[in-house]
């Protein structure tokens, strides 16, 4: 017989003017998933937290084994600290968040790996570390989640947080990235966003003025093509940032680039701006000067206007970084 139930979801707490914001953390588990033994959930956390297993039963444990398979609303009280998939266990069975109430999302790889996770929650998780590094890598049913009501501003590393998220087209333009910088060749923006193939919300407000590393940051967003007048001040290494990015066609002209170094062969590969967003780019990074990066440059298959102050533009940036790859003159 197939179960489900609600049991385990306790009402708000609150009184007087209204309801006051519900403080547990609440999730949907399918115990028919691939994980532990069959029809039984273990939480990826230390034992000692009140839950509520959704099926009228409650305890301090965090394994728990059902009288039939099923989808089940487990509740957790209280503040959630040690609660950590990273690629393991159970991953596959949690299909849903409801509530953060007292979840801290701040260690790294909490739900990587969970596959079947999507998230409708509407308040926000506690963040008290400063790194999200793959948050959510390989959660390919995460869809659109509203979190921009996340308090990312103590965050510094955001690395692969939503690698590989194929499905995820969240929303997050309010977010303060102005503390995201580069620690190692891990901790910063690298990947974050690589092979998220329907992303295309704006994120062009973000402050990347910190920013070190946007290696892969967009690479494979098959979909995005949403402004990114990004400060780039102080990016030394933006290998592969817009890779296969095939709808993408904006005007990045006025990123500053003359210090970035590691560019790679593969910057905009697969990436075609049209005429008038590649003659400008050419243009305003010529402008820029003397160039860190000293290794051909790839713009996919855009088309320079020949022979005016675009053309111009090229030969003098051939002859700083040693080559560019592109569709040639329009």
């Amino acid at each position: 017989m197939i179960g489900s139930s609600k049991i385990g979801l306790r009402p708000i707490r609150g009184g007087g003017g209204g309801a006051a914001p519900n403080p547990d953390f609440v999730s949907t588990w399918d115990t028919t998933q691939a994980g532990s033994a069959s029809d039984t959930i273990v939480l990826p956390m230390t034992a000692g937290l009140t839950v509520h297993w959704g099926d009228g039963n409650s305890d301090t444990t965090n394994t728990h084994t059902y009288a039939s398979s099923g989808t089940y609303t487990v509740t957790i009280e209280g503040a959630v600290t040690t609660f950590r998939f990273n690629n393991s266990g159970d991953r596959r069975k949690i299909t849903d968040v409801s509530n953060w109430g007292g979840f801290d999302i701040s260690n790294n790889r909490i739900f990587l790996g969970c596959s079947n996770l999507d998230i409708s929650a509407t308040d926000y998780p506690t963040i008290t570390s400063s790194t999200l590094e793959w948050t959510f890598r390989d959660c390919t049913s995460l869809t659109t989640p509203d979190f921009n009501s996340w308090d990312t501003s103590s965050v510094t590393n955001m690395y692969g947080m939503f690698n590989s998220c194929s499905s995820f087209n969240g929303y997050l333009d309010s977010w303060d990235v102005g503390n995201v910088q580069y620690f190692g060749i891990n901790q910063n923006f690298r990947g974050m966003f690589n092979g998220c193939s329907v992303f295309n919300q704006p994120i062009g407000s973000w402050d990347l003025s910190s920013a070190i590393r946007t290696d892969k940051m967009l690479a494979n967003c098959s979909a995005f093509n949403q402004p990114i007048p990004f400060n780039t001040s102080n990016v030394t290494g933006a290998t592969q940032m817009l890779y296969f990015c095939s709808s993408f066609d904006q005007d990045i002209s006025s990123w500053d680039v003359n210090q970035i170094s590691f560019f790679g062969g593969n910057f905009m590969t697969g990436t075609t701006l049209s005429t008038a967003n590649y003659d400008a780019l050419l243009i305003g990074w010529d402008a820029q000067g003397a160039m860190a990066n000293s290794s051909t440059m790839n713009f996919g298959s855009a088309q320079y206007t020949s022979g005016g102050a675009a053309e111009t533009a090229r030969t003098s940036l051939i002859a700083k970084w040693g080559g560019i790859v592109d569709g040639g003159a329009a």
